[in-house]
């Protein structure tokens, strides 16, 4: 399966507040429709920045010293007053938001009838070319702020489901049987320990208790699926919650197959999870409405995420400035304060934009300085005793890769100064299977239809099976240091890869490539490359050269 890639033209829309109630335009949306919103505060971004990357690079004076979200407010964010002001002028023209608890950004919704009379434009009901419908403004918005203290606007585009009580249950009938591979096969958990070096933390019992993690999904979750997922297969889901950032169930995808191929990627590597909460957002919007949810919920322990995945990616050209400065805004504050971050590179190799073009490009939030961007992998022979990765790419049978290129939004990061040949960001930092045939078949119960067994994989198995990895990670680190947090671990991936124990800490992959349109981008080779990065994670070695780090400062 492909990692989602939002390429909805027209969507992505860099929003300045107009006059409040200067003039109202009529569109065709329903009136009493909500549209979400996310307006960035003034803020302290680059100094920010300079925190995390000192608190994240070993060997800094502060690297560990991970900041309460309320430090951060404090420290980098608007002022009370400032963070006030701004909400109550939005309140008074119908907005219903808040504030995210480092007051960098308020994100919430009007009704089309208010956004209308905010803004003074139309918003219009579309047609996608598979029958659904959304809500977007009908032109560009400019004019001059009329809330104070607000730098960036992002927003106004909503999946429209006319009948908030459609169906969204899975069809009845009879449950499938469970596949002769679940039953008889290789066990792809002790693949994977085999592959990334978990031995010695099996060994242990370390299978991730303790650890709360988090997935941003577009789709629809099936509690189906996952019973399927734990009668058929040697693993057992942890517990589960959902959460919706701004979209009702009936707006999300029928589709269930990227959840539950999200949430199995995280059971198979780290069973013992204290928990996995979906975060629902609408793909018609932006991460930056449920990166302010997980954040929003990081003020409390009882609902703390300790690592987060997205295999959900929009191409990194339709990534507006606005955009951009919110969300990186938000996973700044994720690292800040000690939580970990994984990516999906995506699945259309060196063109991740791809469809509608062919040209190279890179997905965000993977190109993200602020995210472990995970590439893909395959099995050069699954039966082998101890099997090697070669980079993940099916083509020509099918315009399938791993992702991975320089990317055209973001800057070149601090930790990648030692690289060669770009100045931009690089992608993927590390590499994970993908391949559906290495990972097997999982169960998918769509909204709607009947449940049945199916190969699905890719990248969207990648970031979530690294995010497993680095639970495994942070239970083993909590058992003598329980505060222990992981945040922003790209620092120190590049040390520890560019050091003296790079062969003990990764397996090189250097062979095969991710171009799958002749683009000249890029193909595996000694050391780095930006067809499967650093390679895979040797992760009980790796965590105990990290160990050391740490104790180090």
């Amino acid at each position: 399966m492909r990692a989602l890639r939002l390429l909805i033209a027209g969507t992505a829309f860099a929003l300045v507040l107009s006059a409040c109630g200067a003039f109202t335009t009529d569109g065709s949306a329903p009136k009493d429709a909500e549209v979400y919103f996310a307006f960035g505060l003034q803020r302290d971004q680059s100094g920010l920045a300079a925190a995390v990357q000192s608190l994240s690079t070993p060997g800094d004076a502060t690297h560990g010293q991970f900041l309460a979200l309320p430090d951060i407010a404090d420290q980098y964010g608007a002022t009370e007053q400032q963070a006030d002001s701004a909400l109550s002028a939005l309140q008074e023209a119908g907005f219903n938001g808040a504030v995210d608890p480092t007051r960098g950004v308020i994100s919430g919704s009007f009704s089309v009838a208010e956004a209308e009379a905010f803004f003074g434009v139309a918003f219009d009901l579309q047609t996608n070319s598979d029958g659904s419908s959304y809500i977007t403004p009908k032109t560009g918005i400019s004019g001059p702020g009329a809330a104070p203290f607000i730098t960036q606007v992002y927003g106004g585009q909503a999946t429209y489901e006319p009948d908030p009580t459609s169906a969204s249950a899975t069809a009845s009938g009879p449950p499938p049987e469970c596949p002769e591979f679940s039953r008889t096969g290789p066990k792809v958990r002790d693949i994977l320990s085999k592959l990334y070096g978990l031995g010695p933390l099996d060994a242990k019992g370390v299978t991730g208790k303790g650890i709360r993690a988090g997935i941003l999904e577009i789709g629809y979750y099936s509690a189906e699926a996952e019973r399927l997922f734990d009668k058929c297969s040697s693993a057992t889901v942890p517990p589960i919650g959902v959460t919706r950032a701004n979209v009702t169930e009936q707006q999300l995808p029928a589709s269930n197959s990227e959840t539950a191929l999200d949430l199995a990627s995280l059971a198979i590597v780290a069973p013992g999870l204290a928990h996995i909460e979906i975060v629902q957002f609408d793909g018609q919007s932006s991460l930056v409405f449920p990166l302010t949810t997980v954040l929003a919920a990081q003020t409390d322990e009882s609902t703390r995420l300790d690592v987060v995945s997205s295999s959900v990616a929009f191409c990194g050209k339709d990534i507006t400035p606005n955009e951009q400065l919110m969300s990186e805004w938000l996973m700044m504050s994720l690292a800040a304060s000690g939580t970990a971050f994984t990516a999906s590179a995506g699945d259309a190799g060196s063109s991740s934009c791809y469809p509608p073009n062919q040209e190279q490009s890179t997905q965000y939030p993977s190109s993200s300085a602020y995210a472990v961007s995970v590439g893909g992998t395959m099995l050069d022979d699954p039966t082998a005793r101890k099997p090697k990765e070669v980079v993940w790419n099916e083509s020509p049978e099918q315009e399938l890769a791993g992702g991975g290129g320089p990317s055209q939004l973001i800057e070149q990061p601090w930790y990648q100064e030692g690289l060669e040949g770009e100045t931009a960001r690089q992608t993927p930092d590390v590499a994970f299977v993908a391949d559906p045939s290495d990972v097997g078949p999982i169960a998918v119960c769509n909204r709607g239809s009947a449940c049945e067994f199916q190969n699905v994989a890719g990248t969207s198995a990648t970031a979530p099976g690294f995010a497993g990895a680095l639970a495994l990670i942070l239970e083993s680190y909590r058992r003598k240091s329980p505060e222990q947090d992981l945040g922003l671990l790209n620092p120190a991936i590049y040390q520890i890869a560019s050091g003296d124990n790079y062969d003990r800490s990764f397996f090189d992959v250097t062979q095969g490539d991710n171009d799958l349109f002749d683009v000249g981008c890029c193909t595996a080779e000694v050391g780095y490359d930006m067809a499967s990065g650093w390679g895979s994670v040797q992760i009980s070695v790796f965590a105990n050269q990290l160990r050391r780090m740490l104790l180090n400062n």
